[in-house]
């Protein structure tokens, strides 16, 4: 008589498909929260959903507008960097760096890889630092080398965007 109360043993494979389902409901809870969120039904969130799948779904009549909008990013980028070269360059005068500025533009007159450009003033660089003396220098030449070898970077988004010849 007990036997009828007794539980079936459950298999390994109901207990996986189980624990499965409850991962699978468990995210599906977290992203229907988060939809939920203000932020996602604030207006300029929505406008900005909608007019980015249109750039990216809108066909022919929107590619142009979007490789503005992409490059306008880029250009954006690419402002903060000669921004701080050019603070560089008015804070940081001495001979050494004067040199290595202009070294640095002649490089950028020629039509070099990134990666050639990169390794012509790390060697630069690494001639020049063991004749500055002061640390502060030595740190403004290396950070300017970074910030150049941004600006370079941007620059070369925009080549690729195929707004800009080298």
């Amino acid at each position: 008589m007990f036997s009828i109360f007794r539980k079936q043993p459950v298999s390994e494979r109901a207990l996986k498909l189980h624990q499965q389902a409850m991962w699978k409901i468990t995210d599906i809870v977290k992203a229907a929260l988060a939809i939920d969120n203000d932020r996602f039904g604030n207006q300029e969130f929505l406008a900005y959903v909608r007019l980015q799948y249109i750039l990216g779904h809108g066909g022919e009549e929107y590619e142009t507008l979007n490789r503005s909008i992409e490059l306008l990013r880029v250009g954006i980028k690419a402002k903060d960097s000669y921004l701080k070269i050019e603070q560089t360059e008015i804070t940081f005068r001495g001979k050494q760096q004067q040199e290595f500025y202009q070294y640095v533009e002649s490089l950028l007159a020629n039509d070099i890889s990134q990666e050639s450009f990169q390794s012509q003033c790390q060697a630069k660089i690494n001639s020049l630092l063991p004749t500055l003396k002061s640390d502060e220098g030595k740190q403004a030449l290396t950070t300017y080398m970074e910030l150049v070898s941004l600006f370079f970077r941007h620059r070369f988004e925009t080549v690729m965007l195929g707004m800009v010849t080298l």
